[in-house]
């Protein structure tokens, strides 16, 4: 646990620190969504989860790439991964996780704006563990491109500005878009969760 109050003071952490705006490339995340900000990073709920607790990482400001960080930002974004991670599994009741950061394009990055993925992970949570990778990229998070689903060889319309499609065909499974209010709910489940280990 003193590892974790040291992570927080080095992220300069307080219970309701938030920011004014929530940027994530061209798309603007509701406060509602975030469940913790720190001095160069903020985490949000994700809103077609490929598992149950897939977060989100990202830097308060916007960069395309992961060598774009300055090192100040570097450290930050790790560091808050590490909290998280320990905050996911006492959650989900996990000590395993996919942690990904799809850097680039041709990584599947779709959103052109820093961020990890840590999604927690449990025996035969998938078959096929690898197709957990082949969902992320093909949905990230849904905005700006087409997906084309390999199991079902079905074009999924994603649109930027319009309504998104409310239903993803995964590989062993389906995902749909969350609500606000369950997006809500999970990030004040986080949130409460960190305040009532952390806060003094």
């Amino acid at each position: 646990m003193e590892k974790y109050k040291n992570i927080l003071e080095k992220l300069e952490w307080y219970k309701n620190k938030s920011s004014e705006k929530y940027e994530f490339g061209i798309y603007e995340i509701d406060k509602r969504e975030v469940f913790i900000t720190t001095k160069y990073s903020y985490g949000f709920v994700n809103n077609k989860p490929l598992l149950p607790g897939h977060i989100l990482l990202t830097t308060l400001k916007k960069k395309k790439h992961y060598n774009d960080l300055d090192i100040e930002e570097i450290i930050d974004i790790n560091l808050l991964c590490n909290f998280m991670c320990y905050i996911m599994g006492n959650l989900f009741n996990t000590t395993d996780f996919s942690i990904a950061i799809q850097d680039g394009k041709e990584a599947g990055q779709t959103v052109d704006h820093v961020h990890i993925h840590i999604i927690p992970r449990k025996i035969n949570d998938y078959k096929n563990n690898d197709n957990i990778y082949n969902d992320m990229n093909k949905i990230n998070l849904g905005y700006g491109k087409n997906i084309i689903c390999n199991s079902c060889n079905n074009t999924i319309n994603v649109c930027s500005q319009n309504e998104i499609e409310r239903n993803f065909k995964l590989e062993e499974f389906n995902t749909s878009i969350r609500s606000m209010e369950q997006m809500e709910e999970e990030a004040n489940l986080i949130k409460s969760y960190i305040n009532e280990k952390f806060s003094y």
